[in-house]
Order: structure tokens, then sequence, then C-alpha cells
């Protein structure tokens, strides 16, 4: 039939979406990232920088009526769509990963909530690779 149901609608509107979500997710798993200051069998030999990246969802963010979304799924993709950030930010600076990585939720006046994310990115090798 011409009449599509509004899940049918919601879910085919969010797909796109979900693809760049899971593009994104995949390339932060991917960069070597930690909350600690190394990595076993791993030294830096450069630092590039603190860098930080951040996303902001908007008042009505959590004032969501469509069935199934929740606030906190949105926070989880503002803070995969931050990291994504960070990680092209580190990439730019010719960085092969970031250490002490650290997470803020801040809300601003008028609902607004920021996900920040920062961290130090460096050039690590792998120990005993050294270069001539």
């Amino acid at each position: 039939s011409m009449l599509q149901s509004r899940e049918e609608m919601v879910s085919k509107a969010a797909e796109p979406v979900y693809t760049a979500l899971e593009q994104m997710e995949k390339r932060v798993t991917a960069f070597p990232m930690t909350t600690g200051f190394g990595f076993d069998g791993f030294h830096v030999v450069d630092y590039k920088g603190i860098l930080s990246a951040e996303v902001v969802l908007s008042p009505g963010f959590f004032l969501s009526d469509t069935p199934g979304v929740d606030p906190f799924g949105t926070l989880e993709e503002a803070r995969i769509t931050a990291e994504a950030k960070l990680v092209d930010r580190a990439v730019n600076a010719q960085a092969n990963a970031i250490i002490g990585v650290s997470f803020h939720y801040n809300m601003f006046s008028g609902n607004i909530m920021g996900v920040i994310v920062s961290g130090t990115a460096v050039v690590r090798e792998k120990d005993g690779q050294e270069k001539n």
C-alpha cells in the first residue's frame, strides 16, 4: 500500500544515520585510545599535543516523542561522534594513538547538553622496534 506506518518511516529515515554512526564507531574502535598513559608493549616516541572534540545536543533531545528513542541512546551517539572527531584530529596531527582520554558531560542553560572528549595525541612504536 501507499501508506507507510510511522515506524517504517522512522526506521527508514534512521538507516543512513545509523550506517554513518556505525562507520564512526568502527573508526573509533580501530584507533588505539586509552584512559591510561601508555599501552602494553609500546612506547611513546612523540607527543602531538592535547586535543579535544565536542558535540552539543539541542534542547529538544530529552523530549523526543519518537517511540524507542531514549536520551541514553542519543548520549551514546554523541559520545561516539565526539570520539570520531577526536580520532580525525589525531590523524591530522600525524598521531597513531591517543592517551589520557577523558569524557565530560556538561549541562548548559536552556537544556543544552555537551559531550566533550579530550586526550593527548601521541606517536607510539612497538617495543624493540627502534628507528635507524
